[in-house]
C-alpha cells in the first residue's frame, strides 16, 4: 500500500492507465505482426544465382526448354529469387519456374542455390524488434507511475492500494490476435469457355461452374510420377450429395497448356467429368487466402 499525501484525482489517473495501456497493446499487436511476417518470409525461401561465371547471365525462358525464348537475364550475383512450384524435366534438365522483380520464367535449378543468409537476417530482425517494444513497454509503465503519483492536491492524505503495481502486471495484459487470413498452395484447373475453375486443397475441392458454386470432399486420389518425383498423371475424384467430379490431370511437356484464367503457359492439362458434363483446360500451382471460417466450414461438411 502506498500513501500518498493529498487528494488524488481518480478519474484522471484511470483515463491515463487506460491510454498507457493500449499503446502498450499497440505495441504489441506491432511486434507480433512483424514477426508473423517474418514467418511468411521463411516460409517461402529465396533462391540465388548459382554456377554461373562472374560477368555472365542466367537465362529466364518464357517455357521449360532452351528453345524457348529469354524474358529476360539474371546477373551472375542476382538474389531474392521465388520459386512458384511448377516444375518441368526435360531430358536431363529439371526446369523450375521462378519469379525475379516481378518478371515470371524458367530457369533449369541447377542454377539457383537457398539463400541461407536471409534466414538468420530474418531470426535477427525479429529479436531485434520484439526488445525495441519491451524497452518501450517499460517506459511508458515509468512514465505512468510518475504522472498518476503527481496528480495530487495538498488537502487529505488517501490511501491507494497498490495501484501502481498492478500497472506494471495484471493491468498490462492484454492479449490481440490479428484476424490474418492463412495462405496455402492449390492445384487451380479451369477454362473461360465454358467458364469452370476447381481448386484443389489437400482434402476438399472448391468447384465453379458459371454461377453455381459448391465444395466437394476428396474420395479419391491416385498419382503417378516418374523417377525426378514429377508427377505425370494424377486422378482426382469428389462428391457429395448431388455433384459428382472426375477430374484426370497429365503433364504436357514441351508443348505446355495455354491457361485462359491466367494468360499462362503452363505444364499441365485436365480432362474434367462434372455432373455428366465434359470440361477441359489447365492446371497450375497458386497461393490461396485461407480464411478461418473456411476451415471451419471444412469440418463440418458430411460423406452423405
Amino acid at each position: 500500500m502506498v500513501l500518498i499525501k493529498g487528494k488524488i484525482n481518480l478519474l484522471a489517473s484511470t483515463l491515463l492507465l487506460t491510454a498507457i495501456t493500449a499503446q502498450m497493446a499497440t505495441a504489441n499487436i506491432a511486434s507480433d505482426a512483424n514477426t508473423k511476417s517474418v514467418a511468411q518470409t521463411l516460409s517461402t525461401p529465396l533462391y540465388s544465382v548459382a554456377h554461373v561465371k562472374e560477368k555472365d547471365n542466367l537465362n529466364v525462358r518464357a517455357g521449360a526448354g532452351v528453345s524457348n525464348e529469354i524474358v529476360t537475364t539474371i546477373p551472375f550475383d542476382g538474389n531474392t529469387i521465388e520459386l512458384l512450384g511448377d516444375e518441368a524435366t526435360l531430358g536431363k534438365t529439371h526446369w523450375v519456374l521462378i519469379k525475379w522483380k516481378g518478371i515470371t520464367g524458367w530457369v533449369s535449378k541447377y542454377y539457383l542455390t537457398a539463400e541461407k543468409a536471409k534466414v538468420e537476417e530474418a531470426v535477427a530482425s525479429v529479436s531485434t524488434d520484439k526488445e525495441e517494444v519491451a524497452t518501450e513497454i517499460e517506459q511508458k509503465t515509468d512514465a505512468a507511475e510518475v504522472e498518476k503519483v503527481a496528480i495530487t492536491d495538498q488537502d487529505t492524505d488517501v490511501a491507494v492500494e497498490e495501484t501502481v503495481a498492478k500497472t506494471n502486471s495484471e493491468a498490462v495484459k492484454v492479449e490481440a490476435t490479428a484476424d490474418e487470413p492463412q495462405e496455402e498452395w492449390v492445384l487451380r484447373c479451369g477454362n473461360k469457355t465454358p467458364y469452370w475453375k476447381v481448386d484443389v486443397h489437400p482434402k476438399w475441392m472448391d468447384v465453379l461452374k458459371g454461377d453455381y458454386e459448391t465444395g466437394l470432399p476428396i474420395t479419391k486420389k491416385k498419382q503417378d510420377k516418374n523417377r525426378w518425383n514429377t508427377a505425370l498423371k494424377t486422378v482426382v475424384h469428389g462428391k457429395n450429395g448431388r455433384n459428382n467430379l472426375q477430374m484426370t490431370i497429365k503433364y504436357a511437356y514441351s508443348k505446355r497448356c495455354y491457361d485462359t484464367l491466367s494468360g499462362l503457359r503452363v505444364p499441365y492439362k485436365v480432362v474434367t467429368q462434372f455432373n455428366g458434363e465434359e470440361l477441359t483446360g489447365c492446371c497450375r500451382a497458386v497461393k490461396v487466402a485461407l480464411p478461418q471460417k473456411t476451415k471451419t466450414a471444412e469440418t463440418k461438411v458430411s460423406m452423405k
